[in-house]
């Protein structure tokens, strides 16, 4: 075919395409919303970027206390050719460019998630006309930005699990890395790609798609450890291991505003607050703040601050109960552009809560329901269905991180969340309405495999009594066995001797050593971790041959973390919340994840098998 000819095909694929009407579509009515709010609007971020406050140069290891640099230099490289008259309207003309080019990589990523063509010009319509995204372009502000890196980050995601390639993973571990620096909150993003190449490498069979995960493992790694060093050269440089302050600053005006800062052990910094702050105003927050800030040292505000939310105890955590449920009716929108005189903005967010009427509370109800999802997947089909798994993780994560991490503007900070859920609702549906027509083809072979699991949980019990009755100890005990009754009866003695040196090593730590009792529990818990892996290979899971001695080792490690976390959470919850003697507290948690262990790695097991 010739170049002429090509054109002519593509100009007509072009036309024939829905994305080109969308675009079109969407070009129509930011021109009209335009015309009825100011071309752009100053904000304290934005004059922060282009003023004396950020002038440190990141490519000569400087590092500014408040500002991550992505955006800064965003709005620099406009500054670069872009006259003091005309510099915001670029800047402006910039973001509108990336919420266009969002919006090709919006179609295209739901495009490959859904057969019929409806579902995708849908779901691109309520993003390319969302008033709620596309007026962060008249603010010079984050948002803006990231919107455009989230589109392409869950563009790369849906490439990888519907086609592994090394350009899509590595695409993802570099996106993880400019959203962490373009809003420091998106920390949890690199935490949950990384678990997600971690179980891809030991759950998938093929050595092609391995080999795609290792490239994409790599590479999140690799963000990580530069990730760290931004943080280390923080510390070197203003005394703050982290990625900025603005994390200091939000716990600072949580406890403040949530009245907790009362709790503190320092009465002078509370008399500073309390100079300032007026119970239930917000505003007066950051007047108490900067008071607090201007009369006492950083280290006695951040000791001040952990203790108020130490000695707070339930108090700190009821607080951000009450903010997830308090926002419930709130739209996960919300506008922050300036009208012009004779349009509020409350007529234009009636309109966009019409046209994108998802709250906080539904999209609590879908996160439920893809939770609920991935659980029955799992036990079904013993797998893991990635995509759900993914647009849940992003969005859950974000909205835990703003209601925990941000004292206001939840609904700016939870902008990625947007479409990301846009993505979700249909998906999720679409999965659950093909998961309820299997189960109705398949309706006649449940009784077949009822009978048979009956079978084969019968012939176990019957294999247990018989050797039981016999007292053949060297079937109940020695023996290989993958028979589950048996392995559990085995697991009984191996748990019962871990939690000895659990429980009693937890004492020793706790009321002779006088560590504190969190410590103490860490530590008694590795030792008994070490010891049930001992036994339990020597004595319960020594039939799982077919395993290699490094995917075991991993399986244990993964079971092992999480099951310190919920045996930490759990002492912790009993002993500090419901004030129950610490070492009670151990025997109950114990007993919870003495269940944990031993269904997680019977579960892991097949999955790896």
């Amino acid at each position: 075919m010739s170049t002429k000819n090509k054109f002519i095909s593509f100009i007509k694929n072009v036309f024939k395409s829905p994305l080109t009407y969308i675009l079109l579509l969407s070009l129509f009515i930011q021109k009209i919303v335009y015309s009825k709010y100011q071309s752009y609007s100053f904000s304290g971020d934005t004059l922060s970027y282009l003023s004396d406050m950020y002038k440190d140069n990141i490519f000569l290891g400087k590092v500014n206390l408040y500002r991550t640099p992505i955006y800064p230099y965003f709005c620099k490289f406009f500054e670069l050719f872009s006259s003091k008259a005309n510099l915001y309207d670029n800047i402006v003309l910039g973001q509108k460019v990336l919420f266009f080019i969002g919006i090709i990589f919006f179609y295209l990523t739901v495009k490959k998630l859904f057969n019929k063509k409806t579902i995708p010009i849908i779901t691109t319509l309520f993003y390319a006309l969302n008033p709620y995204l596309f007026l962060w372009n008249t603010l010079i502000l984050t948002e803006a930005v990231t919107l455009f890196e989230i589109t392409l980050l869950l563009y790369f995601t849906v490439s990888f699990i519907k086609e592994p390639k090394k350009s899509s993973a590595i695409g993802m571990g570099l996106l993880q890395f400019v959203l962490v620096l373009t809003r420091p909150a998106n920390i949890y993003l690199v935490a949950a790609y990384l678990l997600f190449w971690v179980l891809k490498y030991f759950i998938e069979k093929k050595n092609t798609v391995i080999k795609v995960v290792k490239a994409g493992l790599i590479s999140t790694v690799i963000s990580i450890i530069i990730i760290l060093l931004y943080c280390n050269q923080m510390r070197v440089q203003h005394g703050h291991f982290g990625l900025t302050s603005v994390s200091n600053t939000n716990t600072a005006i949580t406890l403040i505003y949530s009245g907790l800062y009362r709790y503190g052990d320092n009465k002078k910094i509370v008399k500073d607050i309390d100079e300032f702050y007026v119970d239930g105003d917000a505003f007066t927050t950051w007047d108490a703040l900067d008071n607090m800030s201007k009369n006492n040292k950083v280290s006695d505000i951040n000791k001040f601050l952990k203790n108020a939310k130490k000695n707070s105890g339930f108090m700190y955590y009821r607080y951000l109960i009450y903010k997830t449920f308090s926002v419930g009716t709130w739209n996960l929108g919300t506008i922050y552009s300036i009208p012009i005189e004779g349009y509020d903005s409350y007529f234009l967010t009636t309109v966009a809560s019409n046209f994108f009427p998802i709250t906080f509370s539904i999209v609590y109800f879908f996160l439920l329901g893809a939770f609920i999802y991935l659980l029955v997947y799992l036990i079904k089909k013993k797998e893991i269905e990635w995509m759900i798994a993914a647009l849940f993780s992003i969005i859950a994560g974000n909205l835990f991180l703003t209601i925990v991490c941000a004292p206001f503007e939840w609904q700016r900070l939870s902008v990625i969340s947007i479409p990301t859920i846009i993505i979700l609702i249909p998906y999720l549906i679409t999965e659950v309405f093909k998961m309820s027509t299997e189960k109705t083809k398949k309706k006649n072979n449940s009784k077949k495999k009822n009978n048979k699991s009956s079978n084969i949980l019968k012939d176990n019990l019957d294999e247990f009594f018989k050797y039981a009755f016999k007292f053949d100890m060297n079937k109940l005990f020695r023996e290989a066995t993958d028979n589950t009754i048996i392995q559990f009866f085995r697991y009984l003695f191996v748990g019962g001797i871990a939690a000895v040196v659990n429980i009693g090593m937890l004492y020793v730590f706790t009321d002779i050593v006088h560590i504190n009792y969190i410590i103490s529990n860490v530590l008694s818990f590795t030792l008994g971790l070490f010891t049930n892996y001992i036994l339990s290979k020597k004595f319960v899971f020594q039939g799982e041959t077919s395993i290699s001695k490094t995917k075991e080792f991993i399986i244990y490690a993964i079971i092992g973390v999480l099951g310190l976390g919920i045996d930490t959470f759990l002492v912790w919850l009993f002993t500090d919340v419901f004030k129950v003697y610490y070492m009670i507290s151990k025997l109950i948690s114990t007993l919870i994840v003495f269940v944990w262990n031993f269904g997680a790695r019977k579960v892991l097991y097949k999955f790896i098998k």
